[in-house]
């Protein structure tokens, strides 16, 4: 999916830094009317640690906040889910591992969804770096 494409009310732009590199810029778009929106892109990933580090949200969150989680392509999501409300970093794990902060190695897209007030906004727009 090219960047810049209106899919289900969200978009999810991938940017690989280098053809093997260990970070992966993503922007995305969720509409707060919608619900689940599963990204189309999948990314292959080593096993290791996987952590998002939010760099921008518009409008302000008011309260709201962008989530999101990686699925397997079985279309299962596998980690946990990071809710931010703020510009941060936080750590993706695998609740259901014996190894919960490592994610195995595999093919991964995005599961995003916005919740909350947003300010009377719908339409969000935010970006960060996926490093795995």
């Amino acid at each position: 999916m090219a960047a810049g494409a209106l899919v289900a009310g969200a978009v999810i732009g991938l940017t690989p830094l280098a053809a093997n590199a260990a970070s992966v810029g993503i922007s995305g778009t969720n509409d707060t009317r919608e619900g689940l929106y599963q990204a189309p892109t999948y990314r292959y990933h080593d096993r290791g640690g996987a952590n998002f580090t939010m760099q921008s949200m518009s409008p302000g969150t008011c309260g709201g906040s962008i989530n999101l989680g990686l699925r397997n392509t079985s279309g299962t999501q596998i980690t946990n889910t990071l809710a931010f409300s703020t510009t941060n970093n936080q750590i993706f794990t695998v609740p259901s591992s014996s190894s919960p902060g490592v994610l195995p190695a595999g093919s991964y897209a995005f599961n995003t969804r916005a919740t909350g007030a947003w300010c009377g906004y719908y339409v969000i727009n935010w970006s960060g770096v996926l490093n795995w």
